[in-house]
Parts: C-alpha cells; sequence; structure tokens
C-alpha cells in the first residue's frame, strides 16, 4: 500500500497570547517545526542545525559525506530536539525523508537514530531507536531495533531487502519514515513499505541523527527532510565554568573566531582572554528559553599603549556584546533575538573613554541606548578600581533585564528591563565588538578596534518553569589550531572552531 507522504498532520498546539495590563504574554507550548530540509549541501554542513562527531564529515557538492576513513562511531545529530506532544497516540510526531547514495558495500551499519537524549549521545544509546541499513551480499536491507534502558537491542524488524542492489558504482537509497506520538513506526524505500507497525513502542523524541557503527564506509547523504514539533522549554545544562584548568566543557560551550583576525580567544591564566581580538564569540551549544547569565570580567584594557614615537598602538579595549535567542551557536552573523552591547563613549574613546553605554537591540533595530551613571562607568579606571565587573542577565517570559556590580558588592544594579515581542529563545553568547575582520584591512593600523577582556565564573541557569536540565559529560578544550591556509576574504564557512 502507497503511503501518503505527510510531514505534519496536526494543528499547532501553542497557547494563545494573552494581553494582561498592555503587556503581551509571550508564546508557550508545542510548535510545528521543520528542522531541516535540504538536498543541497555544496556550501557545508550547517553547523547551527547538526552537530558533528568529527570534523571529516563534511558538506559537498554530493551532500552530507561520509568517507572511508571515519572511524567507527561517527555521526552527525540535529542540534533542535524533536517534541513528542503525546496528545494521540495514532498521529504523527515526526517524520524523515533521506536519500543515500552509498558506494560501496556497507561495512556494519547505517544508522538513522532518534531518541537520542543529546546531540552527542552515540548510536545505540538508551532510549533510542535505529532504523539501518546495511549489506547482506549486493543487497541493502533494511532493519528496526529499540535499545532499552541499558542500551540492549530490541529487534522490531528483522533486516529485510529493500530491493536495492550494490552491484554498480553505487545505489540510491530513498527512505522515509513517520513515528507516532504512541512510537508506532512506518518506514518506505521508496514506494516499498517496509514496516507498518503501530506498536513498535519506537522512540518519539528527542535528537535525531545519522552514524556508522564500522569503519570502511564511502557514502553520501544528498537529501534530508525532517519535520515535526518542537518546545520552547529546550533541554539543557546548568553550567558552571570558572576556566581554572586553562579549559572549558566543549559539551556545554564553544568558541570561534575568523580567519584573518589577529589576537587570540583562548583560556589563560584561569580565564577566557579575548585579546587583540577583533571579532570571536563564546557561545552556548545548548538552546535556553527563560534562563539567567552571569559572568565576571576581571580584565578590561582601559589604558591605551603607544609606541617610543608616542604612535599610538593599542586603543583601549572595544566593546562587546551578549545575544540572546541567537539562531546558531557557529555563524559569526547569526541573527540574535535581544542583543546587548557594552560600548565605551564620550571624549576621544579610542584612548580616553568618559561614559559606558548600554545599547539594547531587538533583532537588527536599537530600541535604547543606556546612558549608565558614572558610577558604572567600567572603562573608568579610577572608578573600577582594580575591581572585578560582574554582569548578569535575567530572561523571564518576554521580560529581559540587564545588571552590573563590582566584586566588592552585594547584589547587580539593575539598569535595564524591557519587555520584548517574544521571548529571545535559542542560543547565548558573549561576542567581540572590535572592527570587522572583512573591513580593517581599509583602516589606518591604529584605528582598527580590537577587544581586550577576560571572562570567569561563567554561569547559565536554566529558569523555565518545568525545566529540563540534563548534566553532560566533561570535554575539555584544548589550545592547539590547525594550520589552514589564510584567503583574501572570509564568511561563515571560514571559521577556527575550538572544541
Amino acid at each position: 500500500m502507497k503511503r501518503t507522504k505527510r510531514f505534519i498532520l496536526t494543528a499547532v498546539l501553542a497557547a494563545a497570547a494573552l494581553f494582561l495590563c498592555g503587556v503581551p504574554a509571550v508564546s508557550a507550548g508545542v510548535s510545528n517545526t521543520v528542522v531541516c530540509d535540504s538536498d543541497d549541501f555544496s556550501s557545508g554542513l550547517n553547523m547551527g542545525e547538526w552537530y558533528a562527531s568529527v570534523n571529516d564529515i563534511k558538506g559537498t557538492e554530493e551532500g552530507i559525506v561520509f568517507g572511508e576513513s571515519l572511524a567507527s562511531g561517527s555521526r552527525i545529530a540535529s542540534r533542535t530536539q524533536l517534541y513528542n506532544p503525546q496528545a494521540d497516540p495514532a498521529a504523527e510526531s515526526f517524520s524523515a525523508e533521506l536519500t543515500f547514495n552509498v558506494k560501496k558495500q556497507i561495512a556494519g551499519r547505517i544508522a538513522v537514530s532518534f531518541g537520542l537524549r543529546l546531540p552527542n549521545s552515540e548510536t545505540g544509546s538508551a532510549n533510542t531507536t535505529a532504523v539501518y541499513l546495511a549489506s547482506q551480499e549486493e543487497k541493502i536491507v533494511l532493519g528496526v531495533s529499540n535499545y532499552d534502558a541499558q542500551g540492549a537491542e530490541n529487534t522490531v524488524l528483522e533486516a529485510k531487502d529493500t530491493g536495492v542492489a550494490l552491484s554498480g558504482e553505487s545505489a540510491k537509497v530513498e527512505l522515509s519514515l513517520s513515528v507516532s506520538q504512541g512510537g508506532g513506526i512506518e518506514v518506505l524505500v521508496g514506494e516499498t513499505q517496509m514496516i507498518s507497525d503501530a506498536d513498535a513502542g519506537c522512540a518519539a523524541a528527542g535528537y535525531f541523527g545519522v552514524g556508522i557503527t564500522a569503519a570502511g564506509n564511502s557514502f553520501a547523504v544528498e537529501k534530508i527532510r525532517l519535520a515535526g514539533y518542537s518546545n520552547n522549554t529546550p533541554e539543557n545544562t546548568n553550567i558552571m565554568e570558572n576556566f581554572d584548568k586553562n579549559c572549558y566543557n566543549t559539551a556545554d560551550l564553544r568558541t570561534a573566531v575568523p580567519y584573518g583576525g589577529q589576537g587570540v580567544l583562548l583560556p589563560q591564566n584561569g580565564a577566557l582572554a579575548f585579546s587583540g581580538l577583533m571579532e570571536g564569540y563564546i557561545s552556548t551549544t545548548n538552546r535556553y528559553s527563560n534562563s539567567e547569565l552571569a559572568f565576571d570580567i576581571p580584565f578590561l584594557r582601559r589604558s591605551p599603549a603607544y609606541d617610543e614615537e608616542q604612535n599610538l598602538t593599542a586603543p583601549v579595549s572595544a566593546g562587546f556584546s551578549v545575544a540572546l535567542g541567537c539562531t546558531s551557536a557557529e555563524s559569526i552573523t547569526t541573527n540574535a533575538a535581544v542583543t546587548f552591547k557594552l560600548v565605551p563613549s564620550g571624549g576621544n574613546n579610542m584612548v580616553a573613554p568618559t561614559a559606558t553605554h548600554l545599547e539594547v537591540y531587538e533583532g537588527n533595530e536599537l530600541l535604547k541606548t543606556v546612558h549608565l551613571p558614572h558610577a558604572y562607568n567600567i572603562w573608568d579606571e579610577n572608578i573600577v578600581a582594580g575591581r572585578s565587573v560582574g554582569v548578569v542577565i535575567n530572561v523571564k517570559d518576554g521580560s529581559v533585564s540587564f545588571g552590573l556590580r563590582f566584586d566588592n558588592e552585594i547584589g547587580y544594579t539593575n539598569l535595564y528591563t524591557g519587555t520584548f515581542s517574544s521571548n529571545p529563545d535559542g542560543f547565548i553568547r558573549i561576542y567581540a565588538d572590535g572592527t570587522p575582520v572583512s573591513q580593517a584591512g581599509s583602516q589606518p593600523a591604529n584605528s582598527v578596534r580590537k577587544c581586550d577582556f577576560t571572562i570567569d565564573n561563567l554561569s547559565v541557569t536554566n529558569m523555565d518553569e518545568d525545566a529540563r536540565v540534563v548534566v553532560s559529560e566533561y570535554v575539555a578544550s584544548y589550545s592547539k589550531v590547525d594550520d589552514y591556509e589564510y584567503g583574501s576574504t572570509w564568511d561563515d564557512e571560514d571559521m577556527l572552531f575550538f572544541d
């Protein structure tokens, strides 16, 4: 029986917006989402959509390429978590379409996994399901397995001939699957139904991925369409990072700088140094909704430097931003829902700023410039007097507040509170606001703005009412950077990632 392909059948389960005392309530609950819909990966794998366990999984004109050199366990996974509304066991929870171009006999299995607890969870981990492809002689077979709480495999469908033979240079497998809210599953290869089982007990939520269980494979994923439901209370971790061991947990955080930019963005001396940096950032690897972000600034360059002839060689530090609701953890130009920019202002702000301004943006629109009280001019060495500066940002149902304190003060002084059109759900990042790398070459060297500051005691706390907090495995960052060839231009694909 031919299955009518459907990606989203049920209506959006979203709370109606209520207006109380003139303040709009943010939307809440469950909504439809298309995680990925692409058959063109020629510009590379979108790292905002996908986690890759190794850098050698590439997006090319052929698709997402898994080459023969990849080790067992290599995989990609969605960064968006699928949510199961559990409203109707027979209704669809999510659906996927994938086209594989298999270029040689499959070693082990090519596994399409779902129900993953985290994007970096392994294929066959506890409480997941895998629809897999394997080789039997020159035939490609398909099977389905569930993995219980202990990770033991339970067969749902024994390996079954797909009708696709691998007798030439390659073979294409067009796979489509649908999982119901009650855990039922339907899988087709082309127009051939492989399984339709309403009582399969499959995972109907979680992260979705593709991986291999053995080395020596060669195939490309030419197309992925993944659609289902999302919940605006994302699963994430509570972060507390003090950089004391000159590293950070890459399961929770990542840093990046563009090619061609000077400076350093690395943990040094027990803090994260933004040193001589035009652009670069640290970002959460998970999305957050209601949250509290806090961090300290132990050092900020407040005095310019000159050479022996009194030529300006290093202005005071450029400003920096905190962005909420970012659409990606890995693109310099990512859109943010709400951004706070702290900038030196007044006088000659290259060498002796007389004030600190807080610029507040919703999207790309400047909503407000807050002239901070003189007592909180953090670019004035006489005011700071060697103290560390603390920053706190609270997000609660569309209301966002910003506060500062010095390390000898109890509590933060609130300097801004605003209500936005929607809650800034997404990734959180702190980034350098120096001269963009793409513009630096056309400016005199002494007019290029660079950031010189450190951050420490970075924390992000999930403040959702029904918080879904997990504990991530600690994966330490490292400082080694591969020697890449530099070009004369850069874009969002030209990034250095420290994972």
